[in-house]
């Protein structure tokens, strides 16, 4: 398998993130990309993190840590916006990519992850 990196995006990467997000049916439909990015993805922006395979973005997902009142006022970890570009996929990169994440769960201390 190819070496891959999971780091936290840049906002360098916003226009590489967006094409991940548009590269299926349902993300066609309600995805945009211009050449001037809507400042609503600016405002998304909080922990989005992405993997890339010789300086290629070929999958992100964007974390959210918050505060639970279960578990004791734990700490949660929403998992959403998963995308692997269709070109990778079935070759275990999204796997890998939701390991990285758990493995980011842990060290953070995270209670339940969703």
């Amino acid at each position: 398998m190819t070496a891959f990196i999971f780091r936290r995006a840049k906002q360098s990467d916003l226009e590489d993130i967006i094409y991940l997000l548009a590269d299926d049916e349902l993300g066609k439909q309600r995805e945009k990309l211009s050449v001037t990015i809507p400042s609503n993805y600016l405002d998304a922006f909080i922990r989005i993190d992405v993997v890339e395979s010789r300086d290629i973005i070929v999958g992100t997902c964007h974390l959210t840590l918050m505060p639970s009142l279960t578990f004791q006022g734990g700490l949660r970890m929403n998992v959403e916006a998963v995308r692997i570009a269709s070109s990778c996929r079935g070759q275990g990169v999204g796997e890998w990519m939701i390991n990285q994440a758990l493995s980011l769960a842990r060290k953070e201390g995270c209670k339940i992850i969703q």
